[in-house]
C-alpha cells in the first residue's frame, strides 16, 4: 500500500471511481425522490437497486411493491431518529441494515460509507475498527468519526471520496490493471444489459443521460469494449448510439402519416422501420416526439397488441387535430427536425426542415 493514501488524489482510476459513483448517486437520489417512489414500477424499482448492488437487488426482489414503497419513504423522509427508522425498515423487509448500506451510501454519500471489502480492511488496518457485533448504522459512526479526526479527511472531503481512494488503492496494489480489466468488463456488461432492455418507443432520458455520462467517462479502451457488448449482445444501433454518438437533433415525427402514407389501413409496425433507418441516420436523430391525429387509435385496428403497447398512455406520444398545426409548431419552437411525407402545403412556406421516410428504400432523405 502506498505511504500515504492522499497518493491517490489525481490517479486516473480513483477519478473513474468517483465519476461512477457520483453519477450512480445523482440517478439514485433522481429516481427515488418522494414523488417518483409513489409511481415507480417493480421494474423501475429493481433497476435503481441494481444500481446501487446487485446482491441487495436480489434480497430485496421477492419484496411486494407496496411493502418496498413504504418502507423506502419511512426510511428516506419520515421525521424522527434514523437509526430507529433505519432498524424498523429493515426488520420490514427481514434484513440486516448492513444488506442496506448500499442504498444508504447512494442516497445519503456525505455520511455514509460503502462496506465493501476493501474499506472494511482499510478501516480495521488504520483505524482499528473491527465490523464484527456492531449494526452498520453503530458501524458507520465509528468511521465517520475517525475518519472525520483524520489526515485522510484533508484529502478526501467526503465519505464517497474516501471510498474511491481506498478502492483504488488496493486495486492497484492487487494487480498491475490492464486497459481494460475484470472491473471495467462487469460495468460494460452492465450497461450493455441495461440497453438492451430499453423500449424504443419509452426512452428515460434519465437512465440515457447516466450511461451517456458513464460512457463518456471511459478511456478509448474501454469504450471500445462496450462497442463490442453492444454488438454481441444485439444492441439496436438507434439505443447504441445514444451512448456512443455526442451530434444529435431532436425530431418530431408525424405519425399518422408515417404508419397510413401509401396503405389503406394504418400499419403500426412502421414504425420498426423507421427506427432501423434512424439508427443509421447521422445527426443522432434524439430526443423524439410522436405526434398522431386525434382519432388514429380509433382508425388502428390491426397490430393492436403492438399499438397499444408502444403508443398509448405514452407520454412521447401526442393525440392531437389538427396534427399537422401541432407538429410544425413543436419543430419550429424545439428546433426539432420534421419525419413525414406530408409536404404540408397548407402551411407554406415552411420555417422548418422536413425529412422524408421511405419504407420500401429504407431510408430518409430531405424533401
Amino acid at each position: 500500500m502506498r505511504q500515504s493514501l492522499a497518493d491517490i488524489l489525481y490517479h486516473p482510476e480513483y477519478l473513474k471511481y468517483l465519476k461512477e459513483f457520483q453519477l450512480t448517486s445523482s440517478f439514485v437520489c433522481g429516481e427515488l425522490s418522494r414523488s417518483n417512489i409513489k409511481k415507480v414500477s417493480a421494474e423501475g424499482l429493481f433497476y435503481i437497486f441494481n444500481r446501487c448492488d446487485p446482491k441487495m437487488a436480489q434480497k430485496l426482489a421477492s419484496q411486494e411493491l407496496m411493502v418496498l414503497k413504504f418502507g423506502l419513504d419511512e426510511l428516506l423522509f419520515t421525521k424522527g431518529v434514523f437509526e430507529k427508522r433505519l432498524e424498523d425498515v429493515a426488520d420490514l423487509f427481514d434484513l440486516s441494515d448492513w444488506d442496506l448500506a448500499p442504498l444508504l451510501f447512494f442516497t445519503a454519500p456525505s455520511f455514509f460509507f460503502l462496506p465493501k471489502e476493501e474499506v472494511l480492511s482499510y478501516a480495521e488496518n488504520r483505524f482499528r475498527l473491527s465490523a464484527k457485533e456492531h449494526s452498520f448504522y453503530q458501524y458507520n459512526q465509528r468511521l465517520k468519526k475517525a475518519f472525520d479526526q483524520s489526515d485522510e479527511k484533508k484529502a478526501f472531503r467526503k465519505p464517497m471520496e474516501f471510498v474511491a481512494a481506498v478502492m483504488t488503492d488496493y486495486r492497484e496494489e492487487e494487480q498491475q490493471l490492464a486497459l481494460v480489466d475484470k472491473e471495467d468488463k462487469r460495468i460494460v456488461e452492465e450497461m450493455a444489459d441495461s440497453l438492451k432492455t430499453a423500449d424504443l418507443y419509452r426512452l428515460s432520458e434519465t437512465q440515457i443521460a447516466w450511461l451517456k455520462d458513464l460512457y463518456d467517462s471511459f478511456t478509448e479502451a474501454q469504450k471500445e469494449t462496450f462497442r463490442e457488448a453492444a454488438s454481441k449482445h444485439h444492441i439496436h444501433p438507434y439505443i447504441r448510439r445514444l451512448v456512443t454518438d455526442d451530434a444529435r437533433r431532436g425530431a418530431v415525427i408525424d405519425g399518422s402519416n408515417v404508419m397510413l402514407n401509401g396503405l389503406i389501413k394504418p400499419d403500426p409496425p412502421r414504425f420498426q422501420q423507421l427506427l432501423n433507418v434512424m439508427g443509421a441516420y447521422r445527426p443522432l436523430l434524439y430526443p423524439f416526439l410522436t405526434v398522431f391525429d386525434a382519432n388514429a387509435d380509433y382508425l388502428v385496428r390491426a397490430e393492436r397488441s403492438f399499438w397499444e403497447k408502444h403508443f398509448l398512455r405514452n407520454p412521447a406520444v401526442i393525440f392531437h387535430s389538427p396534427a399537422d398545426e401541432t407538429i410544425l409548431k413543436i419543430a419550429y419552437e424545439k428546433r426539432y427536425i420534421v419525419i413525414s411525407n406530408d409536404r404540408f402545403s397548407d402551411y407554406s412556406p415552411l420555417s422548418v426542415e422536413v425529412l422524408r421516410f421511405q419504407p420500401e428504400k429504407g431510408k430518409l432523405f430531405f424533401q
